[in-house]
C-alpha cells in the first residue's frame, strides 16, 4: 500500500465474507472520515494498523442506523442540522473539525501527541447510539461502554484472522496496537463526561468530552440563521 492510501477491499478480502457490503462500508467510511485519517498512513508503522482495526470496525460491528439516524433522538439536544436523517454522521464528523481547531493550540500540545486515538475515539464515540440494533429509537444510556468493547473484540478479532500473517506486525506493533485501542476505548467510555456512567479522569480524556459538547450545542442554529440573513 502507498503512503497515504487509505484501505481498500483489496487489503481485507481473504478475511471478509460478504464482500459487496465490506466495500460499501469501506467506502463510506472513507468518504466520510477519510480526511481525518490520511495523513498518519505511512506504510507499515503502527497508525496503518489502528486504521485497520477502525475500518474492520465499521464492517463487522457498527450498526447500518449509524450512517442515517439523527443526533438526536428527542430533537432536544444537538443543532437543527444534526436532527435531521444523517445527523449523527454530521455531529461525528462536527467533533472530529473541532478536534482538529483545537488542536492548533499551544495549551493542548501534549494532547495532540495522541490525534490519531483521539480522532478515532471521535468517529466511533456515538457508532451504538442506539444500542445494538435499530428496533430501539433513542439513544441508550450505556452506549459509550458498548462502542468501547466492541472496539477491544474487533481487535481481538483482527489479531485471529489471516492478516496477522503480515510480518510486518511484529510482536512490538501488537503491544503498541493493543495498548492504542485499549486507550482509544477509554476515551470512547468517557466521552459523556459529567453526564455519563464512566467520567473522564484525564486531561485526554476531558478533551474529547469537550469536543463532543461543544460540537453537540444549539447555539450553532442560532449563528447559522445570522448568516443566511
Amino acid at each position: 500500500m502507498a503512503t497515504n492510501e487509505l484501505p481498500t477491499i483489496e487489503k481485507y478480502r481473504s478475511i471478509l465474507g460478504d464482500i459487496p457490503r465490506a466495500e460499501y462500508i469501506i467506502n463510506k467510511v472513507t468518504e466520510t472520515f477519510g480526511k481525518y485519517l490520511t495523513s498518519y498512513m505511512d506504510g507499515n508503522g503502527a497508525d496503518t494498523y489502528l486504521i485497520d482495526i477502525l475500518y474492520l470496525y465499521f464492517i463487522k460491528r457498527v450498526p447500518d442506523y449509524f450512517w442515517t439516524i439523527p443526533a438526536s433522538s428527542s430533537g432536544k439536544y444537538h443543532p437543527f442540522f444534526d436532527n435531521v436523517e444523517g445527523g449523527l454522521v454530521n455531529h461525528t464528523c462536527m467533533n472530529c473539525e473541532v478536534a482538529s481547531e483545537l488542536f492548533r493550540l499551544k495549551m493542548f500540545e501534549d494532547i495532540a501527541t495522541h490525534e490519531l486515538e483521539v480522532i478515532i475515539a471521535l468517529i466511533i464515540h456515538d457508532s451504538f447510539k442506539n444500542g445494538y440494533g435499530d428496533d430501539f429509537n433513542y439513544t441508550i444510556f450505556a452506549h459509550p461502554s458498548i462502542a468501547a468493547d466492541e472496539f477491544c473484540d474487533t481487535l481481538n478479532w483482527y489479531l485471529k484472522q489471516t492478516i496477522k500473517g503480515n510480518k510486518t506486525l511484529t510482536s512490538g506493533k501488537e503491544t503498541e496496537l493493543r495498548e492504542s485501542v485499549e486507550f482509544i476505548s477509554g476515551l470512547v467510555q468517557t466521552h459523556m463526561g459529567q453526564w455519563g456512567r464512566v467520567k473522564p479522569s484525564t486531561s485526554i480524556q476531558n478533551f474529547v468530552h469537550l469536543c463532543d459538547y461543544i460540537a453537540s450545542r444549539k447555539f450553532f442554529d442560532i449563528y447559522k440563521s445570522v448568516g443566511k440573513q
